[in-house]
């Protein structure tokens, strides 16, 4: 459910800037663009009216998943993540005994020739 209004959370917060871009600043930085043609799509008054109510919409969603999400973050556990780490770790003692016997297995395993014996093999 988190990860779901999560998605919805993200999606909305786009839409608002998307929303934003589009409405038409005061200084009137479109007509350099062209911009006296592009009111004629929502209708004579402009896009004020209709990009504002969409915005205050989507206001209003933003904030309804933001309580949403810190009351579902509120449920989870409260503990901080070095509080979940087990609370008696290895000691060192123990470790280096094990770094030992694994180095002494492995001398075990592997067959150590000397110079010596190779030298001698040829003669």
């Amino acid at each position: 459910m988190e990860v779901l209004l999560s998605y919805v959370h993200v999606f909305i917060a786009i839409a608002i800037i998307v929303v934003i871009l589009l409405q038409e600043g005061k200084a009137g930085m479109g007509v350099s663009f062209g911009g006296g043609g592009g009111q004629s799509v929502f209708g004579s008054s402009g896009a004020g009216g209709f990009l504002v109510k969409v915005t205050v919409v989507l206001a209003l969603l933003f904030g309804f998943t933001s309580v949403g999400l810190s009351i579902l973050g509120s449920n989870q556990d409260a503990r901080s993540v070095m509080e979940r780490v087990s609370a008696s770790p290895m000691p060192i003692k123990s470790v280096v005994a094990n770094k030992e016997a694994n180095t002494q297995s492995q001398e075990k395993a592997v067959p150590v020739t000397s110079e010596k014996t190779t030298t001698n093999e040829k003669n």
